[in-house]
């Protein structure tokens, strides 16, 4: 995908045109700064969607839920990219900002995204969190967590289960919640992943920083 865009054979806009060159960049520089694409890693999560995830809606229903390539290139420099520290190796990029129109699926792809933080990010006690302004806005992508779990026997059958306002992990006791600017409660909480839809809709921050600050015992968080 990088090398087609670069060529000119994708047509893209100025933005992932420089989001190409940064990963070309970064091959090139990688190793005297630190850094290190974890190969296995960048296409683990890539195999988690067409391993475990199917479509649940229209006419891709019950189909094996297989990413574009420029949602791939995404994934892949987000869970591939490593950087060397004294404790190990830990991911590179840990904030992301991701624009892109409507109907590219993008609910599917970011729920799809906290199954796999619960399940094969190697976390222990990974609390993912869907954010935005209103909770039943923030409902719509853990809904559609619910009915990937509903409708994909695979995430059943290595331990994933549905209860009333979370979604549950067995193995490493991970969850995933829906979280609004008007949820209840929003103390108490140790995000491993932060999930911000339809961030440009936002009134303030107040959602974002309460996640953000609530990363600080994390190691690799995002």
């Amino acid at each position: 995908y990088a090398s087609a865009v670069r060529s000119g054979e994708i047509v893209t806009g100025k933005r992932i045109k420089q989001a190409v060159e940064r990963f070309y960049s970064w091959l090139e520089t990688a190793p005297s700064d630190g850094f290190f694409i974890d190969h296995q890693k960048g296409l683990q999560i890539i195999n988690f969607f067409e391993t475990f995830l199917v479509h649940t809606k229209g006419k891709m229903a019950g189909q094996p839920f297989i990413l574009s390539p420029f949602q791939q290139f995404t994934l892949y420099n987000v869970f591939g990219w490593m950087q060397e520290t004294p404790e190990g190796p830990i991911r590179r990029i840990n904030n992301v900002y991701e624009k892109i129109g409507k109907k590219n699926g993008k609910t599917a792809v970011m729920a799809g995204v906290g199954l796999y933080c619960m399940s094969f990010d190697m976390e222990a006690g990974a609390e993912i969190y869907v954010g935005a302004t209103k909770e039943e806005q923030a409902k719509l992508c853990f809904n559609q967590a619910v009915d990937f779990i509903n409708k994909s026997s695979g995430l059943k059958s290595i331990g994933f289960y549905n209860l009333q306002k979370e979604i549950k992990f067995k193995r490493f006791n991970s969850s995933l919640k829906p979280l609004g600017g008007d949820s209840k409660t929003q103390d108490g909480i140790n995000a491993h992943i932060a999930i911000i839809d339809e961030y440009h809709a936002h009134r303030d921050d107040s959602v974002k920083e309460n996640l953000e600050s609530s990363m600080a015992a994390r190691v690799q968080p995002i």
